[in-house]
């Protein structure tokens, strides 16, 4: 087999990363959890090889042992997903995902830092980054209701816009590289 190669060794670290934020979420909120088997399908046999390769991986570096990833031949593969398109499926690899509620999980993340004593708003729209001697220190935002512009001061920003990424750390840094690609 060849070495794993810088991309294999980026997709491990990521996974590791995603394990993390899983498990403290597990166990911070098992109520917003809700454990869902999925498969990826595999339609030659170096396809399945990789798989199992994955998989050895996923369960070295997962720590939930309860829910090990397998490979599994095309008649099992069949079997889990019988609307597979089955010309010249080889097998797959199962493994448990946790899909969560995020509108719940956002709510209680609201509640639990409002009680921690921020202050929370809806309907803003942050235009600009405040800095101080190249230290952001806050946002300026436009309330989207009735068009009013103000600063709020903040010791942590957090840039959780999504697909929005990258265009607000321009804001900080022009010469930004992308991090989100399509």
């Amino acid at each position: 087999l060849d070495k794993l190669n810088s991309i294999d060794r980026k997709k491990i670290h990521f996974f590791k990363n995603v394990i993390k934020e899983k498990e403290k979420l597990i166990s911070s909120a098992p109520y917003l959890m809700n454990p869902v088997p999925i498969m990826i399908p595999a339609y030659s046999y170096m396809e399945l090889g990789k798989l199992w390769i994955w998989a050895q991986i996923f369960n070295k570096i997962n720590h939930d042992k309860s829910n090990p990833s397998s490979v599994v031949l095309a008649q099992k593969a069949e079997q889990v997903m019988p609307l597979l398109d089955k010309v010249n499926l080889r097998g797959g690899l199962i493994l448990q995902e946790n899909q969560f509620n995020d509108a719940r999980l956002n709510i209680t993340l609201l509640l639990t830092s409002c009680k921690l004593g921020t202050c929370a708003a809806n309907h803003l729209k942050a235009t600009s980054f405040l800095k101080e001697k190249e230290n952001l220190k806050g946002v300026q935002v436009r309330d989207m209701l009735s068009g009013e512009e103000f600063d709020i001061s903040a010791s942590c920003i957090i840039n959780a816009t999504g697909i929005e990424l990258d265009s607000i750390r321009k804001w900080d840094i022009a010469e930004a590289q992308a991090t989100l690609t399509p």
